[in-house]
């Protein structure tokens, strides 16, 4: 998988609300994240996220929970079951919903660990 990059002249500032969206979370999730001091860093001046620190935190995408075991071929409670032993690329919580990063995946399925 080729690594996704931002060119300077592309990178923006996200508002949270574009953020949320993308991540397909609530704007309220984000303002909790960011009080907590959770990546991707906000900034205050510019009043949004740089798009460059949102794909570097997303490792080539964030994968919601249910498509890795949907791409797995195995149910939720599985997919967390192999969480537990740690068999599971490490999760990233946004609000209640659990994603993985594809960069995360990808390495694993390579190892042949998955």
């Amino acid at each position: 998988m080729t690594k996704t990059t931002v060119n300077q002249q592309d990178d923006r500032p996200l508002s949270p609300r574009e953020l949320a969206a993308r991540w397909g979370i609530s704007p309220l999730v984000l303002r909790n994240r960011r009080k907590k001091g959770l990546p991707p860093t906000y900034n205050p001046i510019l009043r949004g996220y740089m798009l460059s620190a949102i794909v570097e935190f997303e490792g080539g995408g964030l994968v919601p929970q249910k498509e890795l075991a949907e791409r797995w071929g195995i149910g939720v409670r599985a997919l967390q079951k192999r969480e537990k032993a740690g068999s599971t690329p490490p999760k990233v919580k946004i609000g209640s919903e659990v994603f993985y990063r594809m960069n995360d995946i990808v390495a694993l399925e390579q190892s042949g660990a998955e």
